[in-house]
């Protein structure tokens, strides 16, 4: 894709390439159907508990491959987060945290619904 190509995309539109990458990766890679799990219920629990706390969950459970994925797509948009989402989520104040929480839902959205459709073309498509 030519840089001109790239300016024309949407945030949506780059988190959803930087998804479906991500997860194709974790697909290739073995331990789909633990990551799946998590990636399904991940947006919920960013929503209920909120974003540090969700991300800690993420950390201890050893959820890395899900983690680094998240913070790939959040890196395909301009969210100011550095390398380490538990940290920026941490050490933000609040307006940033409330910033980085929404696109970091929007970002678990995202490799939520690459799980979903991979899962559907596999079982011969929607259910």
């Amino acid at each position: 894709m030519s840089e001109k190509d790239e300016v024309m995309l949407t945030n949506g539109q780059k988190m959803a390439r930087a998804a479906f990458t991500a997860v194709k990766k974790v697909c290739a890679g073995g331990k789909y159907e633990d990551y799946k799990r998590f990636a399904l219920s991940f947006p919920c629990l960013i929503h209920s508990c909120g974003l540090v706390q969700a991300a800690t969950f993420a950390d201890a459970k050893g959820q890395t491959k899900y983690l680094e994925g998240l913070q790939e797509v959040l890196q395909n948009v301009e969210t100011g987060c550095s390398d380490d989402l538990v940290a920026s989520a941490r050490e933000a104040d609040l307006k940033e945290y409330m910033r980085l929480s929404r696109r970091a839902l929007e970002a678990a959205a995202w490799i939520k619904r690459c799980c979903e459709s991979l899962d559907g073309a596999e079982n011969g498509g929607p259910r």
